[in-house]
């Protein structure tokens, strides 16, 4: 089971909660909350701007946790960001057919889409870089004949 401060630095990587610089665990949330800080109590993310609300997350922390449990830290990253657009296409669908495609709400989600679309592209090639460099390698090698002669 992934520790609270890996799936914390899998969801500052990937931006989920969108627009948090930190996330915080509390057992109690504080009067005064720290800019751009995001607070896990009582298993629901937090964040307070005139009042205390729970936040809007595209993967859960048990998602995470088992990606990272599977193949460490990058390849929870790539599937987080893969669950992301997943969930985003359905909700840029659902709003185009509300509001169509012209509307605000409908422009912001695909410039997130956008975002997170660019994101994947990035992890997943530093993901594959990562899983193409082994501290091994396999080769065969055969003698070169020259004029009837092995050299």
């Amino acid at each position: 089971m992934a520790t609270f401060a890996q799936i914390k630095e899998v969801r500052l990587r990937i931006d989920d909660p969108a627009g948090y610089i930190n996330i915080l665990s509390v057992a109690d949330l504080p009067e005064t909350p720290v800019n751009q800080t995001a607070y896990l109590y009582n298993g629901s993310y937090w964040e307070k701007d005139t009042t205390w609300q729970t936040l809007n997350l595209y993967v859960s922390d048990d998602r995470i946790s088992t990606w990272y449990d599977l193949h460490g830290e990058d390849y929870a990253c790539v599937q987080s960001l893969k669950q992301i657009i997943a969930k985003l296409g359905k909700e840029i669908r659902l709003k185009k057919a509300d509001t169509g495609a012209e509307s605000t709400e409908w422009t912001s989600l695909q410039e997130l889409l956008n975002y997170y679309e660019y994101m994947l592209a990035q992890f997943q090639e530093d993901y594959n870089d990562s899983i193409n460099k082994s501290g091994s390698v396999w080769g065969s090698t055969k003698t070169t004949e020259i004029a009837g002669d092995n050299i």
